[in-house]
């Protein structure tokens, strides 16, 4: 199986790295050349995905809707592909209006494709332990924690779209 992460070098993404090493895995991050709030960057990464298997879209940017934007790039690259997108988004509600409006937007994207290929599990985790939500205060989940999440959905006997899990600081 071939991966691509977006967001690879830290967090949840590094962890989802380390746990695909065994598979061919390629990342994209800002660290190595891939800003997925730059056109150039998101074109770049859609031209390597043609004979991936699975996308993580994972990063996120602050100051734009990019994380939106590559998944329904990706998804509309992939459409009627037996495929697997997955979408880190949070079940984080309150802080940033703009970081809660843009995961709700990817949320009501996956939602609305749920039974459409390619498959897209939407992984919605409370707080997780990363320099993102160091600030804040809460219980949090460890990066390994939603891996076994992922890993979970991925071996299910069944498909699964959205899981919900974590603590949020509400």
């Amino acid at each position: 199986m071939k991966i691509a992460i977006t967001g690879h070098t830290s967090g949840i993404g590094k962890a989802l790295f380390k746990y695909f090493e065994s598979h061919s895995v390629i990342g994209f991050a800002r660290s190595n050349g891939y800003n997925i709030s730059r056109l150039a960057d998101r074109n770049n990464i859609l031209a390597h995905l043609t004979d991936v298997d699975m996308f993580i879209n994972n990063a996120y940017n602050n100051f734009d809707d990019s994380q939106l934007v590559l998944l329904t790039s990706v998804y509309n690259l992939w459409q009627n592909k037996d495929k697997i997108i997955v979408n880190i988004s949070s079940r984080y509600t309150t802080g940033s209006e703009k970081y809660c409006r843009d995961k709700e937007q990817q949320d009501i994207f996956c939602k609305s494709k749920e039974f459409t290929l390619p498959h897209i599990i939407n992984l919605k985790p409370g707080l997780v332990d990363t320099n993102r939500v160091k600030h804040l205060q809460g219980k949090r989940l460890s990066v390994d924690e939603v891996v076994s999440v992922l890993d979970f959905a991925l071996n299910a006997s069944f498909k699964i779209h959205t899981i919900t899990f974590g603590q949020t600081n509400d």
